[in-house]
Protein backbone atom coordinates (compact mmCIF):
# COMPACT_ATOMS: atom_id res chain seq x y z
CA UNK A 1 0.00 0.00 0.00
CA UNK A 2 2.81 2.65 0.74
CA UNK A 3 4.77 1.81 -2.62
CA UNK A 4 1.41 2.51 -4.16
CA UNK A 5 1.14 5.64 -2.43
CA UNK A 6 4.57 6.36 -3.37
CA UNK A 7 3.96 6.12 -7.30
CA UNK A 8 0.81 7.92 -7.30
CA UNK A 9 3.41 10.79 -5.48
CA UNK A 10 6.07 10.33 -7.85
CA UNK A 11 3.27 10.29 -10.98
CA UNK A 12 1.85 13.54 -9.47
CA UNK A 13 5.02 15.05 -9.35
CA UNK A 14 6.12 14.21 -12.93
CA UNK A 15 2.57 15.49 -14.10
CA UNK A 16 3.15 18.76 -12.62
CA UNK A 17 7.05 19.28 -13.92
CA UNK A 18 5.38 19.19 -17.42
CA UNK A 19 6.02 22.02 -19.37
CA UNK A 20 3.71 21.86 -22.16
CA UNK A 21 0.55 23.27 -22.11
CA UNK A 22 -1.21 21.25 -24.56
CA UNK A 23 -0.29 18.28 -22.72
CA UNK A 24 -2.85 18.95 -20.21
CA UNK A 25 -5.70 18.84 -22.90
CA UNK A 26 -4.71 15.91 -24.60
CA UNK A 27 -5.17 12.28 -23.06
CA UNK A 28 -4.24 8.56 -23.79
CA UNK A 29 -3.17 8.19 -27.75
CA UNK A 30 -3.67 11.65 -28.98
CA UNK A 31 -1.82 12.66 -26.52
CA UNK A 32 1.13 9.89 -27.20
CA UNK A 33 0.43 10.76 -30.95
CA UNK A 34 1.15 14.67 -30.61
CA UNK A 35 4.38 14.16 -28.07
CA UNK A 36 5.61 11.44 -31.06
CA UNK A 37 5.23 13.84 -33.59
CA UNK A 38 6.93 16.49 -31.76
CA UNK A 39 9.76 14.05 -30.49
CA UNK A 40 11.83 14.39 -34.52
CA UNK A 41 11.41 18.08 -33.82
CA UNK A 42 13.57 18.43 -30.59
CA UNK A 43 16.96 19.03 -30.65
CA UNK A 44 18.96 16.70 -28.04
CA UNK A 45 18.59 19.00 -25.24
CA UNK A 46 17.05 19.27 -21.45
CA UNK A 47 13.39 19.55 -23.98
CA UNK A 48 13.92 16.64 -25.45
CA UNK A 49 14.55 14.76 -21.87
CA UNK A 50 11.15 16.25 -20.68
CA UNK A 51 9.20 15.37 -23.92
CA UNK A 52 10.62 11.86 -23.73
CA UNK A 53 10.08 11.55 -20.07
CA UNK A 54 6.33 12.30 -20.44
CA UNK A 55 6.36 10.06 -23.26
CA UNK A 56 7.69 7.34 -20.79
CA UNK A 57 4.93 8.16 -18.57
CA UNK A 58 1.97 8.37 -20.64
CA UNK A 59 3.15 4.44 -21.34
CA UNK A 60 3.50 3.59 -18.15
CA UNK A 61 -0.15 2.38 -17.54
CA UNK A 62 -0.83 0.48 -21.27
CA UNK A 63 2.85 -0.10 -22.21
CA UNK A 64 5.84 -0.66 -20.08
CA UNK A 65 7.77 -2.18 -22.39
CA UNK A 66 7.85 1.08 -24.50
CA UNK A 67 7.44 3.60 -21.41
CA UNK A 68 11.27 2.09 -20.31
CA UNK A 69 12.43 2.62 -23.70
CA UNK A 70 11.55 6.11 -23.70
CA UNK A 71 12.87 6.93 -19.95
CA UNK A 72 16.29 4.84 -21.11
CA UNK A 73 16.42 7.24 -23.58
CA UNK A 74 15.99 10.21 -21.86
CA UNK A 75 18.23 8.65 -19.19
CA UNK A 76 20.97 8.67 -21.56
CA UNK A 77 20.37 11.78 -22.75
CA UNK A 78 20.27 13.44 -19.93
CA UNK A 79 23.85 12.03 -18.57
CA UNK A 80 25.06 12.82 -22.14
CA UNK A 81 24.17 16.49 -20.89
CA UNK A 82 25.28 16.35 -17.84
CA UNK A 83 21.95 17.47 -16.53
CA UNK A 84 21.24 15.85 -13.35
CA UNK A 85 17.87 16.95 -12.83
CA UNK A 86 16.94 15.39 -16.36
CA UNK A 87 18.63 12.13 -14.90
CA UNK A 88 16.78 12.68 -11.92
CA UNK A 89 13.32 13.08 -13.52
CA UNK A 90 14.61 9.55 -15.88
CA UNK A 91 14.87 7.35 -13.33
CA UNK A 92 11.73 8.29 -11.78
CA UNK A 93 10.23 7.54 -15.13
CA UNK A 94 11.71 4.68 -15.00
CA UNK A 95 10.95 3.62 -11.41
CA UNK A 96 7.33 4.17 -12.32
CA UNK A 97 6.89 1.75 -15.51
CA UNK A 98 8.68 -1.09 -13.27
CA UNK A 99 5.85 -0.76 -10.50
CA UNK A 100 3.65 -1.05 -13.15
CA UNK A 101 5.53 -3.73 -14.66
CA UNK A 102 5.41 -5.74 -11.00
CA UNK A 103 8.66 -5.55 -10.77
CA UNK A 104 9.53 -3.81 -7.42
CA UNK A 105 12.51 -4.67 -7.07
CA UNK A 106 13.90 -2.96 -10.35
CA UNK A 107 11.53 0.14 -9.49
CA UNK A 108 13.03 0.73 -6.23
CA UNK A 109 16.48 0.97 -7.48
CA UNK A 110 15.50 3.24 -10.18
CA UNK A 111 14.09 5.44 -7.30
CA UNK A 112 17.04 5.12 -5.30
CA UNK A 113 18.73 6.78 -8.01
CA UNK A 114 16.40 9.36 -8.58
CA UNK A 115 16.60 10.19 -4.83
CA UNK A 116 20.79 10.86 -5.24
CA UNK A 117 20.31 12.61 -8.03
CA UNK A 118 17.74 14.82 -6.16
CA UNK A 119 20.02 14.87 -2.76
CA UNK A 120 23.26 15.59 -4.85
CA UNK A 121 21.18 18.17 -6.46
CA UNK A 122 20.12 19.82 -2.72
CA UNK A 123 23.99 19.78 -2.00
CA UNK A 124 24.86 22.10 -4.41
CA UNK A 125 21.97 24.30 -4.03
CA UNK A 126 22.89 24.67 -0.45
CA UNK A 127 26.19 25.92 -1.27
CA UNK A 128 25.15 28.05 -3.53
CA UNK A 129 22.48 29.58 -1.23
CA UNK A 130 25.38 29.45 1.52
CA UNK A 131 27.54 31.62 -0.50
CA UNK A 132 24.58 34.31 -1.54
CA UNK A 133 24.38 34.19 2.46
CA UNK A 134 28.41 35.34 2.78
CA UNK A 135 27.80 38.42 0.19
CA UNK A 136 24.01 39.38 1.49
CA UNK A 137 22.17 38.76 4.55
CA UNK A 138 19.18 37.73 2.96
CA UNK A 139 16.54 36.59 5.02
CA UNK A 140 13.93 34.80 2.98
CA UNK A 141 14.38 32.76 -0.45
CA UNK A 142 11.60 31.68 -2.68
CA UNK A 143 12.11 28.76 -5.05
CA UNK A 144 10.02 28.60 -8.08
CA UNK A 145 9.90 27.10 -11.61
CA UNK A 146 9.86 23.17 -11.77
CA UNK A 147 12.55 23.17 -9.21
CA UNK A 148 10.08 23.57 -6.30
CA UNK A 149 8.28 20.25 -7.10
CA UNK A 150 11.19 18.70 -6.15
CA UNK A 151 12.09 20.38 -3.21
CA UNK A 152 10.96 17.82 -0.83
CA UNK A 153 13.50 15.31 -2.28
CA UNK A 154 16.59 17.61 -1.96
CA UNK A 155 15.18 19.72 0.95
CA UNK A 156 17.10 17.89 3.75
CA UNK A 157 20.75 18.17 1.90
CA UNK A 158 19.93 21.57 0.97
CA UNK A 159 19.81 22.84 4.51
CA UNK A 160 22.82 20.45 5.71
CA UNK A 161 25.06 22.86 3.51
CA UNK A 162 23.35 25.88 4.38
CA UNK A 163 23.88 25.21 8.35
CA UNK A 164 27.58 24.74 7.64
CA UNK A 165 27.78 28.47 6.88
CA UNK A 166 30.43 30.64 9.09
CA UNK A 167 27.72 32.52 9.47
CA UNK A 168 25.30 30.74 11.68
CA UNK A 169 22.93 33.58 12.29
CA UNK A 170 22.18 34.38 8.82
CA UNK A 171 21.90 30.87 8.25
CA UNK A 172 19.84 30.47 11.57
CA UNK A 173 17.29 33.64 10.19
CA UNK A 174 16.90 32.50 6.32
CA UNK A 175 13.28 31.01 5.44
CA UNK A 176 13.50 29.43 1.88
CA UNK A 177 9.60 29.18 0.84
CA UNK A 178 8.09 27.38 -2.33
CA UNK A 179 6.15 29.71 -4.60
CA UNK A 180 2.69 28.53 -5.31
CA UNK A 181 2.93 30.12 -8.73
CA UNK A 182 3.83 28.34 -11.70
Amino acid sequence: AFMRLYIKGILLLLALMSSGKLYARLQGQALIDYLLKELPKQKEDSNKVKLLNNLSVVYSNSNTDEGIKYAQQALELAARSGWKKGTGMANNCMGVNYVNKADDTKALAYYNEALKMYEEMGFHLGNAIKMILYALDIELIILGGSVRHAYPYFSKTMWQQIKTSAFQKSANDLRIEVSELK
